[in-house]
């Protein structure tokens, strides 16, 4: 009866684990990345540099981007700000994006630079415009953080903080380890 009770809190555990990192699943089959499109190795365009966009300067709470259109006609680049659905406005222009219209700015044939205030991170993607061949999912820009210590301000490395599904499947595995040696022991 006992390894039948483990056997099913590790079904679920594992379940859940699965769940928590199956990434988002977009309808919209984009043929390119902004790192494609920005060292010309598009698959529908190779060695033609197309419309990306450039960290420019990441500092506390905000991010420099350089938005570039290097061809004769429009490119419209969307942003968003940590993740916030809510910024949405309505339908995309890109009938085939279904998850809203987000604040843009639209290019032809130059160059544009923003900063943008975020908590955490600022998304861009290409989705409308001209062109489908250079469209590219949210492309993310981290933000500096800080926090102060004795009135002064650090900044954080945000590659030495754990992500939240990271953490959940460590401890995940953990507490199915530790079932399963308490019943082992039994």
């Amino acid at each position: 009866m006992k390894k039948k009770y483990v056997s099913i809190l590790i079904f679920w555990t594992l379940v859940l684990m699965i769940i928590a990192v199956i990434p988002n699943v977009s309808a919209y089959d984009f043929p390119s990345t902004n790192e494609d499109n920005k060292n010309g190795t598009n698959p529908l365009r190779p060695g033609t540099i197309g419309p990306h966009v450039n960290l420019v300067e990441a500092g506390v709470g905000y991010v420099t981007l350089e938005f570039n259109m290097p061809e004769a006609y429009w490119a419209c680049f969307e942003y968003r700000t940590d993740g916030d659905t809510s910024q949405s406005t309505g339908d995309n222009f890109n009938t085939e994006i279904t998850d809203g219209l987000y604040p843009y700015y639209c290019l032809n044939d130059e160059t544009r630079t923003e900063t943008i205030n975020a908590n955490e991170y600022v998304e861009v993607r290409l989705v409308f415009g001209g062109e489908r061949d250079w469209d590219f999912d949210w492309t993310r820009f981290d933000v500096e953080t800080a926090t102060t210590v004795g009135g002064e301000f650090i900044t954080v490395d945000k590659t030495a903080v754990m992500s939240p599904y990271i953490a959940f499947i460590i401890l995940a595995i953990i507490g199915s380890l530790a079932v399963v040696i308490y019943y082992k022991k039994r």
